[in-house]
């Protein structure tokens, strides 16, 4: 009878056993530590991504300034002393409408300050974006 005990429980622990083995999924442990992975991994790449953002925006900002540079310099060339175009307003944004589009950003600005955005040194400009919208600040 006793053995009958034994074996009985022998193989009620084995069918236990058994069934632990079955269950799949991950415990919490393994679940803390794949997120507190992804964390730090989130956590050194989000800067380098936001760093190479900054640099796209500001070349963006660049290229439009050398475009409508280009068109500036060739408008005064063609026009001569009288007509020269000294800064991006609206009666020189009308002048230039035909030859280049002007980005707002750009609007205001003078000649000696696209020379300046064109030439990208780092600290002659700074690019601000917020809502899809830049904000261009020409250092003196």
């Amino acid at each position: 009878m006793e053995e009958e005990k034994m074996s009985e429980l022998i193989l009620r622990e084995k069918k236990q056993l058994l069934s632990k083995k079955k269950k799949k999924g991950f415990t919490l442990v393994e679940l803390i530590a794949v997120i507190a992975i992804l964390a730090i991994l989130a956590a050194i790449i989000v800067p380098k991504v936001t760093g190479y953002t900054d640099k796209a925006d500001r070349s963006k900002v660049q290229a439009d300034a050398k475009t409508v540079l280009t068109a500036v310099q060739s408008y005064n060339a063609d026009k001569g002393t009288d007509e020269q175009i000294t800064k991006v307003d609206d009666a020189s944004i009308t002048k230039l409408s035909s030859a280049v589009a002007v980005p707002t950003y750009l609007k205001d600005k003078s000649v000696a300050d696209l020379e300046k955005i064109a030439g990208g040194a780092e600290a002659d400009f700074k690019v601000a974006k917020k809502g899809g919208i830049y904000t261009v600040t020409v250092t003196q």
